[in-house]
């Protein structure tokens, strides 16, 4: 694990908010590539990508993303980066006392590009999923810390995140189907096959006695 992460993790991780906003494709041949390192890292070649993460204390390169662009936005919002960069994000000013602080303002986008898909809309929409402490943290290295075991809980169902969070659920789903169709249709179908067969059966006797009784009435 220490060659992964000194060699391959780190060019993963290179500027990794430039290249963040790529399609949906390039986004998960990098997350193929990753996967296929942590199957050979741990021997393992039959489970899933969230059990080889688990495994490995690892998360996905999507996540690591994301919580990059949440450390840029707390060192924005506390003085630790040039002034220009506060152009980024916009702080919402609330006139009442409400329980979400620190608050960024949604921006609005024209098109999903390079407005939906941009450091701007991406950093204020995950910002603001994050608990209010979080947020508060006195220090970058205390932020860090909690920001390895963060996950934002996002409930749109199209992003990437929920496809990656939701992938677990979803084998669960497929296994419970599976094993539902197994223990409850195939007997199902069996046991129709054999009552059919059965009324095969009757038919052909009562046919056959018919046949008898027609021939010996003759």
């Amino acid at each position: 694990m220490l060659l992964y992460n000194s060699f391959i993790e780190c060019y993963f991780n290179y500027c990794s908010t430039l290249w963040h906003f790529w399609t949906k494709s390039d986004s998960h041949k990098v997350e193929k590539i990753k996967e296929k390192a942590l199957r050979y890292i741990n021997n393992d070649f039959t489970n899933s990508y969230n059990v080889l993460l688990t495994t490995s204390n690892k998360s996905s390169l999507y996540l690591t993303r994301i919580r990059k662009f949440m450390e840029i936005v707390y060192r924005i919002l506390n003085g630790m980066y040039p002034a220009y960069l506060t152009n980024l994000i916009n702080v919402k000013r609330l006139t009442v006392n409400l329980r979400s602080v620190n608050s960024l303002v949604m921006p609005k986008y024209k098109t999903i590009t390079y407005g939906k898909n941009s450091f701007k809309y991406n950093a204020s929409f995950y910002w603001n999923f994050m608990p209010n402490d979080v947020k508060n943290v006195q220090s970058i290295q205390r932020f860090k810390h909690i920001l390895k075991d963060w996950s934002p809980k996002c409930a749109c169902g199209f992003c990437l995140l929920c496809k990656i969070n939701n992938m677990w659920l979803l084998s669960m789903f497929l296994l419970h189907a599976l094993y539902s169709f197994v223990i409850i249709f195939i007997p199902m179908f069996h046991c129709i096959y054999h009552i059919t067969l059965f009324y095969v059966d009757v038919i052909a006797l009562v046919a056959n006695v018919n046949c008898f009784y027609h021939v010996d009435s003759k």
